[in-house]
């Protein structure tokens, strides 16, 4: 009888730990619906709560809905919350830091944010990017370009 406890104990214990995982995984996805929400009800004249701040664009919701990366040298505030980990203190001193630098070279610099540390960056490191500062276009009024597949 002891040998059966320990194995109902261990059941219990690896469910928990499945359960904990998918929650996990799914806690982007709500993310992504919360804005895409909270757009919904932008467009629709809806007055947003007292506090928010504005929603994400509509092209970084598309954009992590289908698996593209979020560039970190021209996301607003708005956008980098829709990451794990992320909050609107955490998104406005990422802002912040990029303007002190003059934009981000790599990822790995958002460890010199106040706030971010190794378990955030890595829980976001595969849902950013830096493009090379060669490759971001200054000149808006430039509407030829295309973009990569």
């Amino acid at each position: 009888m002891h040998g059966s406890a320990a194995h109902a104990a261990l059941g219990i214990l690896i469910a928990g730990l499945a359960l904990a995982a998918l929650a996990a995984q799914r806690r982007p996805a709500l993310q992504l619906q919360a804005a895409a929400a909270a757009q919904a009800s932008a467009a629709r004249g809806a007055s947003p709560r007292a506090g928010a701040s504005r929603p994400a664009s509509s092209a970084t919701v598309r954009a992590l809905r289908d698996g593209a990366r979020i560039e970190l040298n021209t996301a607003q505030p708005q956008d980098l919350i829709l990451l794990p980990g992320i909050g609107p203190k955490l998104a406005q001193r990422i802002v912040e830091e990029r303007t002190r630098r003059g934009g981000f070279a790599a990822v790995d610099e958002l460890l010199a944010v106040r706030g971010m540390g190794l378990k955030t960056l890595a829980k976001v490191r595969e849902l950013v990017e830096v493009k090379p500062r060669a490759s971001l276009r200054t000149d808006r009024s430039d509407t030829t370009a295309s973009t990569p597949p």
